[in-house]
């Protein structure tokens, strides 16, 4: 039983990484499309709220690409206090353990940011897309 909980796991970390690849790989993605966008002539001219649209648009795609890297940043430091405390487990001093689950903590909150930025970047699109088809 407690084999199978271990390849639970092991696929529930995986998926989650993949997940931020992706997260991250779009998100990098739409700024540089947006990026394209902004730096050519535009017909008919954006106006002044499909700017403001687009400047939220990149900003939620940006916290999501931050989000990411905070996030395997954190999974990285994480695994390292919890190695720690695994090899010296009669050593282990109430330090390692507060640095294990504050970066875990640290690593939930940035997932969080992560959904959160990259939804709204998508949702802020849509609405950009269709200002921009009705005008």
């Amino acid at each position: 039983m407690a084999n199978l909980n271990q390849v639970y796991h092991d696929r529930a970390r995986e998926s989650s990484v993949e997940l931020r690849k992706l997260t991250v790989s779009l998100s990098t993605g739409a700024i540089a499309v947006f990026f394209l966008v902004l730096t050519k002539e535009v017909k008919p001219p954006l106006t002044l709220f499909q700017q403001q649209l687009l400047f939220f648009t990149v900003c939620s795609f940006g916290f999501s690409i931050f989000g990411g890297i905070l996030s395997w940043w954190a999974d990285g430091s994480r695994f390292y206090f919890m190695a720690l405390i695994n090899d010296k487990s009669d050593l282990m001093t109430s330090s390692d353990i507060k640095c294990a689950k504050r970066w875990s903590f640290i690593r939930r909150i940035s997932d969080i940011i992560v959904i959160f930025s990259f939804s709204s970047g998508i949702f802020i699109s849509f609405i950009f897309l269709f200002d921009r088809i009705k005008q």
